[in-house]
């Protein structure tokens, strides 16, 4: 039989979620689902992290304050901390920290439509096009196109 010792107001829902955790400085966790924070602070401080979905945020050992949603959501960061993956997909890098991935999945293909990365810069994906923050700061002027060119919305940038 597994033993789980909680400490610290942490949340746990699922078969073996959270189950490495028996540090007293691992606590205000929340794991939701199956395995969700199953790597969790074992014997190192892990805190405040959120993750609901089986397997999400699973390979998280010490990192704090990442936030995880969805099947096998981040489930490759590790020591990395103040992530953020929505969806099936995880992030660029396991131990960077302040990275953003939104993504959907269908059961065999990934769509990323939002990644973000430590300095700030967030990438959108739209369609066939793809615009970052920095040019979008940047641009005087930025024209949203559909894919015959045709301009579909105008938007006046900081540089204007």
């Amino acid at each position: 039989m597994l033993e789980n010792k909680l400490y610290g107001s942490n949340t746990v829902v699922g078969a073996n979620a959270f189950q490495s955790s028996n540090n007293p400085n691992a606590y205000e966790n929340t794991a939701i689902g199956s395995r969700a924070l199953a790597s969790s602070g074992g014997s190192v401080t892990s805190l405040r992290n959120t993750a609901l979905g089986r397997d999400a945020g699973f390979g998280i050992t010490s990192g704090s304050y990442n936030v995880v949603l969805g099947y096998d959501s981040g489930d490759n960061i590790t020591t990395g901390s103040g992530n953020v993956t929505i969806g099936t997909v995880d992030v660029a890098s396991a131990t960077g920290d302040r990275q953003l991935k939104i993504a959907g999945y269908d059961g065999t293909t990934t769509t990323t439509w939002i990644s973000g990365d430590s300095s700030g810069v967030v990438t959108a994906t739209l369609a066939a096009n793809t615009i970052t923050s920095t040019q979008l700061a940047s641009a005087t002027t930025l024209l949203i196109l559909n894919s015959s060119g045709s301009t579909l919305k105008t938007i006046i940038g900081a540089g204007s």
